[in-house]
């Protein structure tokens, strides 16, 4: 794997991240292409933009002018078995050795179609997480440009005429526009226990004055109307609001949690309001199979523990059961002798269902074994 300087890192999987698009699969593209649509991708301002020597210099590898840096690899993309194939050529001319190279990079499925891809031209993908990671690269290069125009323009001495590069006139003075002006702020307030609303100024200064201009009539027109009616704030995290004394203000969730809980109290009460039981089914061959451990035992001594067991639950949740609603709704022995008879039911039915599926497999098992004996013989 080639060896690339960890500071440029960014740059990299940003240009990694935008050729994973289905658009750019084995098409290669050159250092123009590819710097514009870091740049616009990422919103660079123009101190910290990505230039050609800047992409050179991310996939400069000393070893060798073409090679491949794998999804898989080096850019942990598990699912993805696709390489990043970089070339490098030399251009000729009088510059320095860096400036006359150019770059060309491309997504492909393998290093040989890469090699055989020409240059076009590309459209900008990228994910945000990259995006973010190569923002914050360019901050960082911008900052450290800034620093050193900065200790150049301090070593810098004043020319023969007198005159220093900060007495010089701008050749461009640009004009910064001004802000766009925000919104207006509607303030809803309580003065002497009535109700009013007024625009913030924009000094921001609120004034006695104006705040008792802007109070709300009463639904009669009198002013005085709720002069009387005391208010105390409520809170809700960060927020504040006035609400009436004596009442309290809670949360949406917390009441629907507690409509909730009235549910339940209300189905349990539903389930002895009624002239017989109205337990369902299915809870009825839930207590016919815990009573198969009371075998040999009575069933005035069933009905007895169903009933004590429900009676001590409601005295524990604090819910007043009356002895006569607690007789009518809890099962009788017909009830539970009827309970018995399905839960057999049941389980005959799923005695028979093992028994027909394990004659099935016992069915394929000797066609199976009639098959590879005409096979042999």
């Amino acid at each position: 794997m080639p060896t690339l300087p960890c500071s440029l890192a960014p740059i990299r999987v940003a240009v990694a991240s935008m050729l994973l698009s289905l658009d750019h699969t084995d098409r290669l593209y050159g250092a123009d292409d590819l710097t514009n649509a870091l740049n616009v991708a990422a919103d660079a301002p123009d101190g910290a933009r990505v230039d050609a020597t800047m992409l050179l210099r991310a996939f400069l590898n000393e070893a060798a002018d073409e090679f491949e840096l794998g999804y898989h690899d080096y850019f942990c993309h598990t699912n993805n078995d696709d390489v990043v194939y970089v070339r490098i050529e030399m251009r000729s001319g009088r510059h320095d050795r860096l400036a006359r190279k150019s770059i060309f990079i491309g997504r492909f499925s393998s290093f040989e179609e890469g090699r055989r891809a020409h240059v076009v031209r590309w459209n900008i993908s990228m994910d945000d997480g990259v995006r973010a990671g190569l923002v914050t690269c360019l901050e960082g290069i911008s900052r450290r440009r800034a620093k050193k125009r900065k200790s150049a323009a301090a070593d810098v001495s004043p020319d023969e005429g007198g005159e220093s590069i900060a007495d010089r006139q701008p050749l461009v003075a640009v004009q910064v526009q001004p802000p766009p002006e925000k919104p207006s702020t509607v303030i809803y307030y309580i003065l002497n226990g009535r109700v009013g609303k007024m625009v913030i100024p924009s000094n921001g200064l609120l004034i006695e004055s104006k705040l008792r201009k802007n109070l709300l009539p009463g639904d009669d027109g009198d002013e005085n109307a709720l002069a009387t009616r005391n208010y105390v704030t409520g809170s809700h995290g960060s927020n504040q609001c006035w609400i009436p004394a004596g009442s309290t203000a809670y949360p949406s969730n917390h009441l629907t949690h507690l409509k909730k809980q009235a549910k339940i109290v209300a189905n349990w009460q539903a389930l002895f309001d009624g002239g017989q039981c109205l337990f369902s089914e299915r809870f009825i061959r839930t207590l016919s199979q815990f009573s198969l451990h009371n075998m040999r035992g009575s069933d005035e001594g069933t009905e007895m523990v169903i009933a004590g067991t429900i009676k001590g639950l409601a005295e524990e949740v604090g819910l007043q059961l009356p002895s006569a609603s607690l007789a009518r709704g809890c099962p009788s022995r017909k009830t539970l002798a009827r309970g018995d008879k399905r839960l057999a039911a049941d389980c005959l039915v799923s005695v028979v269902n093992d028994i027909r599926r394990s004659w099935r497999e016992e069915a394929c098992r000797q066609v199976l074994l009639c098959c590879c004996s005409c096979l042999f013989f």
